[in-house]
């Protein structure tokens, strides 16, 4: 890990516009194998950055600089997988599961917006069925 930690911190530190050249491997042959071998794929990529996001957080670091941070991790995404740029990503509702995910996402809101009494009031005299058809 000592080593990962090492090219990490110069890698970020050059994507950052830091002091110094980052002299790793390019970005596809450093994650070839964990991509062909353990499946790396933009699900695992999804948390990585918002590790990322939540230590920088943790850090003291604003809104705005954390957002920045995630645009340029993302900016590397293709590379990161080994895919050709700009290659179609799923979109969320297909890696929810499509339109069987959705539909339980919805009766499992509704259930819980109707369990919590912070906003269930607003729901008084609503016909949930048909609320919940009409979504």
């Amino acid at each position: 890990m000592a080593k990962q930690r090492r090219m990490q911190k110069a890698f970020l530190t050059f994507a950052f516009g830091g002091p110094g050249n980052y002299s790793g491997k390019n970005m596809r042959k450093a994650h070839q194998k964990l991509v062909d071998e353990q499946g790396l794929n933009d699900t695992h990529y999804d948390v990585i950055v918002e590790l990322l996001g939540g230590t920088l957080q943790k850090l003291g670091v604003c809104e705005a600089d954390v957002a920045e941070a995630a645009k340029i991790a993302n900016s590397v995404r293709d590379d990161v997988l080994c895919r050709e740029p700009g290659s179609k990503r799923k979109t969320l509702y297909e890696r929810l599961g499509g339109a069987a995910a959705i539909d339980a996402a919805v009766e499992q809101f509704y259930d819980t917006v109707l369990a919590d009494s912070r906003v269930n009031k607003f729901f008084e005299g609503t016909d949930m069925v048909k609320q919940r058809r009409m979504q």
